[in-house]
């Protein structure tokens, strides 16, 4: 790929630079002389989608949306001077931060906020310079004066944010988005607010001499972000331990963040099924919203362990569905109650009849703690939901449904496209090999194979072509945070579909219709319609699995 920047004048721009930016992809980047920057094959091996970037000192930075490069590609991007911008940031007393202190304040566009948090929560200085250097898109230096500077084009539309975080001023703080017409005068002052400190303690015992059941608390603290529904990076982790069972989170910023911690068992570990609740294991997950300069205190303070807090006067018959015509009987079943703050306690077990009904009796209600007092269905060791227990009536009755496997015919639903919104049902793909993986953003453990999925689809769009339908059904509530996800990360290779829900309370229809209890969950469905298997996505060799079906159809 050949670039060449030009300035107003069409003259060439003798030192600028070129890189392209698409995490999780790797980022190829190019110095140019005399106005030209070549980007060899071999460096764009990897590249799939994200942004070109191409800067030049005293200019403002273009940055557009690139997809993949197959062939010989040479553009000519033209660089202006724009709106030089005069950043001045000072402390909650109206002092300059030091001129020596590294890494620089960040400027981010909305598209790369959240790689900016990320940048945020690491902890080494160095590496943290480091890549706070390389996600540099809009140039900010530092002036004579101390003072720092950036140049916007003048018809800058996309907002823009401000990103600081030092461990010895102040940590994860954020201003914005603040409109690039705010910034036409050529200044933008910043102040730092006063940091806030957090005290974080664990009653580790019942009382003085009481032998603690815990060997050590592991914490982690997170920024909650209000406006997305993406969970925002782990800033801070900590251990809790005697003989204090306290720490001290310094120089945090204003904001709110959620504490999460979990503790481990000073008599053995739990290698139970289901994370059987145990008296050492104890969990929980506090929201923070600290305020300037506050010294917040945090004591964390376990509820006694009662392995009997799911005993009371109710019944409840639950109601296991099966999917196609397979029969449920004998199929082993187990009811667990979630002890809040501590885990599973077994409820019940035993083996399902003919009509899949299971009677429970002398339940307790489950109150309204979000952390637990849930009843779990687990049938054939597979995860079917949870039921709540109200007050009343005394007896209550809970519909299950068993998830499609292997053999069932694939249910049809109607999704979204991602892009264009129009409504595409899944049958419509009958006829072709089909992978289709239930994933969302918000999923950690999606990340992997959802890009893996994309890979697949880069190497074998063309060869597989219509014999092949490679699908990813989100479930985000937000369209857009998907969408924009999909694109910046240039998960654009294959079939992007979106399930909305219907109703607040009830799981998406395609996500009904398969039964998804977790993600990510993928599906081989054959020509026929019938599902092949059913799991997850990483346990699955999915491409060589593809072109055995192929083969067999050859």
């Amino acid at each position: 790929m050949e670039v060449r920047a030009r300035d107003e004048a069409g003259l060439p721009i003798k030192d600028f630079e070129i890189q392209l930016y698409g995490p999780p992809n790797t980022s190829p980047e190019a110095f140019g002389v005399d106005g030209l920057a070549v980007l060899t094959d071999s460096e764009l091996k990897t590249w799939n989608h994200g942004d070109l970037i191409v800067s030049a000192p005293g200019f403002a930075s273009t940055i557009r949306e690139f997809g993949p490069v197959n062939e010989l590609r040479k553009l000519d991007v033209p660089l202006k001077r724009g709106t030089k911008v005069r950043l001045r940031v000072r402390d909650w007393v109206g002092k300059p931060i030091p001129p020596t202190l590294m890494p620089l304040p960040q400027v981010y566009l909305l598209r790369h906020r959240k790689d900016a948090w990320f940048s945020f929560a690491l902890g080494d200085p160095e590496t943290r310079a480091d890549t706070v250097e390389r996600t540099n898109f809009l140039k900010v230096h530092r002036e004579d004066d101390g003072d720092f500077a950036f140049h916007i084009p003048t018809d800058q539309t996309e907002p823009l944010y401000f990103g600081f975080s030092h461990p010895d001023v102040l940590r994860y703080f954020e201003k914005g988005p603040v409109p690039a017409s705010d910034l036409t005068g050529g200044v933008w002052d910043v102040v730092l607010p006063q940091p806030a400190t957090l005290d974080a303690s664990l009653k580790a015992s019942r009382g003085a001499g009481e032998k603690t059941p815990f060997a050590s608390g592991r914490y982690h603290l997170s920024q909650i972000i209000p406006e997305q529904t993406d969970s925002g990076p782990i800033l801070e982790t900590g251990t809790l331990k005697d003989p204090e069972w306290r720490s001290t989170i310094p120089r945090l910023a204003p904001g709110a963040y959620n504490f999460y911690i979990q503790t481990t068992p000073s008599e053995g570990m739990n290698t139970r099924l289901n994370l059987e609740a145990q008296v050492g294991e104890f969990r929980d997950q506090r929201k923070l919203d600290l305020k300037p300069g506050e010294h917040a205190t945090l004591t964390l303070d376990p509820p006694p362990f009662n392995p009997d807090a799911w005993r009371g006067k109710l019944s409840a018959t639950v109601i296991v569905n099966p999917a196609g015509d397979r029969t449920l009987k004998d199929e082993e079943y187990r009811v667990s109650y979630i002890l809040p703050n501590y885990g599973y306690l077994p409820v019940a077990k035993g083996m399902l009849g003919s009509e899949g009904k299971i009677v429970l009796e002398n339940l307790a209600p489950s109150g309204s703690n979000p952390f637990g007092g849930q009843y779990t269905v687990d049938v054939a060791g597979e995860p079917l939901g949870h039921f709540n227990l109200k007050d009343k009536p005394e007896r209550q009755e809970f519909p299950f449904r068993i998830p499609l496997q292997s053999g069932d015919l694939a249910a049809d639903s109607e999704v979204q496209d991602l892009e264009t919104s129009k409504p595409v049902r899944i049958s419509d793909f009958r006829g072709r090999v089909v992978f289709l993986e239930f994933w969302a953003t918000w999923c950690g453990p999606c990340r992997e194979p959802r890009q893996k999925l994309d890979a697949l689809g880069k190497r074998h769009g063309k060869d597989w072509g219509n014999d092949v339908a490679l699908i990813a059904i989100g479930t985000d509530n937000d369209r857009e945070v998907l969408r924009r996800h999909v694109q910046q990360n240039g998960l654009t290779n294959i079939r992007n579909f979106w399930s909305p829900q219907d109703h607040p309370e009830q799981a998406s229809s395609a996500y009904a219709a398969y039964s998804i209890s977790r993600v990510p969950t993928a599906f081989l469905i054959g020509r026929d319609g019938r599902i092949l298997w059913r799991g997850h996505p990483q346990s699955l060799e999915v491409e060589s699995k593809i072109e055995e079906l192929l083969a067999q159809d050859r």
